[in-house]
């Protein structure tokens, strides 16, 4: 249960730099961090799917 919130924080920072990188008109690297919440989605969507009553 501690890895899925540990996984959704870092999962909202990823998208929050994205988006800062976005704003700086950076898309390299905001694909980059975008990528990274995508990746981290996918984790959480596994946890859950593992575990429904988390």
């Amino acid at each position: 249960m501690l890895a899925t919130y540990a996984i959704t924080i870092s999962t909202l920072c990823y998208l929050a730099c994205g988006i800062d990188n976005l704003r700086q008109k950076d898309f390299p690297h905001a694909l980059i961090w975008f990528s990274y919440a995508a990746a981290n989605t996918g984790f959480l969507w596994y946890e859950f799917s593992k575990n429904p009553n988390a």
